[in-house]
């Protein structure tokens, strides 16, 4: 490989989160001044401004705010929340192994809300007292709907044949920008899978490796798609970071590229699409830990650079810059400076690419950069010490939680030896239930 991979311009020129801190720091000033309803309406104005006018009632007791193939429902009393989203129907055949699946996104994924089955109905649900709706909970609690609620639905559709409750109001893209994002993914795919089969044949496995992760991170970072694309997409990324030997783990990846290059323009365009969005289930990024992230390849480019491997260098460098995107909501100020910098090594000799990456790189470990980047607010944090402060309650409570969920455990697998999956699935709900209740003093 001689050349740096083609850099495409992405569908999202902002890569920007769309939360507000400043909104949020006042949510948590409201809470803890005991003013709830005011705490939980400054809150979801930090998501997005528009949503209480344009999914709320007039009282601000009821919202009905879509996120991707899901609506997410919210309740609001003076002394209690409830929010809930009617998730999928359950297939005529299939259904036991389909409930299989969710009883174990209950009891390995989900922390505090919960999948209810209602008649043949799925759901997600989470309830608690007013008083009991911090900021930094309530963040995590709609991520992990939504999260769950947008991705797993084309799975179980696909897999199960379970029917959605609610159609998705989708934008598609432009023919036009659908005919340049489908040439896009074809030159990736191409030149990934090139760029492996000289490396294998080198004995340059590693080298390998880094090239097809980067190719799917670039992949979504270009095109943003939807749909079951997106959850192969992701698919592929956990895929190459397993710990398995990296031969296998190289197949896997070159498999992904290969299915993904033999889609026709109309099979890619299905997933591809604008859709409406309640929260980012990628993490809001900040200078701090965008630096973070990035310290040990800079020093690792540095030492390589200054060898003369200028290829290492800007492999290592492409790699960190597109999983940066994958996992985090970049910034305007840090897109700019790495956006740029992707653009200007795109296609050039290895040494002019690791001259412009680096560059980049060290503007942004240097802090050089324009307009305010918000560093001292790191939302993550606030999530951490709400994560905190539910597992010292649980610690607190061990033992009883360890009786009820060994009473629980038997009566579920006694339901599941029987083939009651609707039992099952009730008593999984409801472990999960008390167990909240007592890490959290007996309220959600």
């Amino acid at each position: 490989m001689k050349n740096a991979i083609t850099y495409f311009e992405p569908v999202h020129g902002s890569t920007q989160s769309a939360f507000d801190a400043e909104r949020y720091r006042q949510s948590v000033e409201l809470y803890d001044a005991q003013r709830y309803t005011e705490a939980f309406h400054t809150f979801l104005d930090s998501l997005n401004p528009k949503f209480r006018e344009t999914y709320g009632n007039a009282e601000g007791t009821e919202f009905h705010i879509p996120h991707g193939s899901i609506v997410v429902d919210i309740h609001l009393t003076d002394d209690r929340l409830r929010i809930h989203a009617d998730f999928m129907e359950l297939p005529a055949k299939g259904s036991v192994a389909m409930l299989r699946q969710v009883a174990g996104l209950n009891t390995n994924q989900l922390l505090l809300p919960t999948f209810l089955l209602e008649g043949n109905r799925l759901t997600l649900d989470y309830t608690c007292p007013m008083q009991r709706t911090h900021p930094a909970k309530l963040y995590g609690v709609l991520r992990d709907i939504c999260y769950i609620g947008d991705q797993y639905d084309d799975e179980f559709a696909a897999k199960f044949g379970a029917t959605r409750l609610y159609t998705p109001n989708v934008q598609p893209y432009s023919a036009e920008e659908t005919a340049r994002l489908y040439d896009a993914i074809q030159t990736i795919c191409r030149e990934a899978l090139a760029a492996v089969k000289e490396y294998d044949a080198n004995r340059q496995g590693a080298y390998s490796w880094n090239i097809l992760e980067t190719a799917v991170y670039q992949i979504l970072y270009t095109a943003a798609p939807q749909g079951q694309l997106l959850n192969e997409l992701d698919k592929a990324v956990a895929d190459l970071d397993r710990d398995l030997p990296l031969n296998e783990l190289n197949q896997k990846g070159a498999e992904a590229l290969r299915k993904l290059a033999a889609m026709s323009r109309e099979e890619l365009a299905r997933d591809l699409y604008h859709v409406d969005t309640l929260i980012s289930t990628k993490r809001r990024s900040s200078l701090r830990n965008v630096q973070d992230n990035l310290r040990e390849v800079y020093g690792q480019a540095e030492q390589a650079i200054q060898g003369g491997n200028f290829e290492a260098a800007a492999i290592r460098m492409l790699y960190k810059f597109y999983e940066m995107y994958y996992y985090c909501d970049v910034q305007d100020n840090i897109n700019g400076v790495v956006a740029r910098a992707l653009a200007k090594a795109s296609g050039q000799p290895w040494e002019e690419a690791a001259e412009a990456l680096y560059d980049a790189m060290d503007a942004l470990m240097e802090g050089n950069l324009e307009g305010d980047d918000d560093t001292d607010f790191d939302f993550s944090a606030a999530i951490g010490e709400a994560a905190r402060e539910m597992q010292e309650n649980l610690q607190a409570t061990v033992g009883d939680v360890q009786s009820l969920v060994q009473e629980m455990q038997q009566k579920m697998a006694e339901a599941l030896a029987r083939g009651d999956m609707q039992e099952y699935m009730r008593l999984a709900a409801e472990m999960q239930q008390k167990i909240m209740q007592q890490a959290l003093g007996g309220n959600q």
